[in-house]
């Protein structure tokens, strides 16, 4: 009786998480969509959702959740209403602004503890691609100087599909089996041409090739049968496809902005400028708010984060470098994409309180598991 109790009750937790991981996905797809239109109610249904989901989490995952794993959550609470009563004073909206790291945490918390079916997460990253690639294959829409995808700037589409895209590699990453999706990254790269973005451009391309090279890591043993039983065949192919590659690569740059305005920061020199000039010794120590925030954003995560946290922003450099470190040693993929987090933030606000909150805060945590075992987590 006792097994049959107990078999019940695992097969009643595997479908509760499965359950999770579905609504996790949903409001992941949400926050593509309500990009779409300007219905503040979508707001307000991402913040109670993200909270309720977390709840949930904690609820199903409670005595699996670790000490540092707890410890997290409390500072990314307290930093949120250090900003909210300190820095920011008053500035920030809670069922948004903290919606980000809640539902990052929350994501986390399913990285590090549950497995994730690969084709539900690819699933949803087809969701999240699929109105993009109608506008802009279909509908042909093409974005100009000054135009908008609806309501979405050139800079708004790559965020959200490279942290889709970036989600995607960290569960098949989790999954152990070496196994990767080729073709949303490229699909991801696609779109980025098209929204007109460079920044987004490059570091989709960035991930495309980091997949392509753990492909071929990971089916090393393959490759070299293959050599050795067909090697012409092997190279002839090899060859093709480096060719088909390096033809996107060159029609892609021939075609983008980076040809018309190479680097040129648009304006964000200007920005980072006017912002360092504001500084005082008091607002570098508990940080503030400068009038850009009010319109046009930063466009640079360090900058938002000494702004939000001032002194305590030192923290969230700690953990990135510790966990720079760990994954240095251990997994080229979470290396890379915390690598492309870091370079994407000299350019894009990522976090805090937003977009970027679902691919740091998981990333963080992960690095975590290392220091514990780091076989259970990403495997050989």
């Amino acid at each position: 009786m006792n097994n049959k109790a107990g078999q019940k009750a695992a097969k009643l937790e595997n479908r509760a998480i499965g359950v999770l991981q579905l609504v996790a996905l949903g409001i992941l797809s949400l926050v593509v969509y309500k990009n779409f239109v300007s219905v503040p109610l979508l707001d307000v249904v991402f913040g109670i959702s993200s909270l309720l989901l977390l709840i949930a989490i904690l609820l199903v995952l409670g005595k699996e959740v670790t000490k540092h794993e707890g410890v997290l959550l409390f500072i990314l609470l307290l930093l949120f209403w250090y900003a909210q009563l300190v820095s920011q004073k008053g500035a920030l909206v809670f069922y948004v602004d903290v919606a980000y790291p809640l539902l990052g945490y929350s994501l986390a918390l399913l990285l590090v503890h549950t497995r994730w079916n690969r084709h539900l997460v690819r699933l949803f990253c087809y969701v999240a691609l699929a109105p993009f690639l109608y506008g802009f294959l279909i509908k042909g829409i093409r974005l100009t100087n000054g135009s908008n995808f609806y309501i979405m700037n050139r800079n708004t589409i790559p965020k959200l599909l490279v942290m889709s895209c970036a989600f995607l590699l960290m569960a098949e990453h989790e999954r152990e089996e070496g196994t990767y999706s080729l073709l949303i990254p490229f699909l991801t790269v696609l779109v980025c041409f098209f929204s007109r973005s460079r920044a987004g451009l490059l570091i989709a391309g960035a991930l495309f090739f980091m997949v392509i090279v753990r492909t071929l890591i990971s089916h090393s043993a393959g490759i070299r049968s293959l050599m050795g039983k067909h090697r012409w065949t092997f190279l002839l192919l090899l060859t093709a496809i480096a060719l088909a590659l390096g033809f996107g690569v060159l029609y892609a740059y021939s075609n983008s902005r980076l040809v018309a305005q190479g680097l040129s920061s648009n304006g964000r020199v200007q920005i980072y400028m006017a912002f360092l000039h504001e500084l005082t010794l008091k607002r570098i120590l508990i940080g503030y708010r400068p009038e850009i925030l009010n319109g046009i954003g930063l466009h640079n995560s360090y900058l938002n984060l000494l702004a939000h946290f001032g002194l305590l922003s030192l923290l969230f450099f700690f953990m990135y470098t510790k966990a720079l470190l760990g994954f240095l040693r251990n997994s080229f993929m979470f290396t890379g994409l915390l690598v492309l987090w870091g370079v994407y933030s000299l350019v894009e606000s990522l976090s805090p309180f937003a977009v970027g909150d679902l691919l740091i805060i998981p990333l963080l945590m992960l690095s975590m598991q290392y220091g514990k075992d780091i076989n259970a987590v990403v495997g050989k």
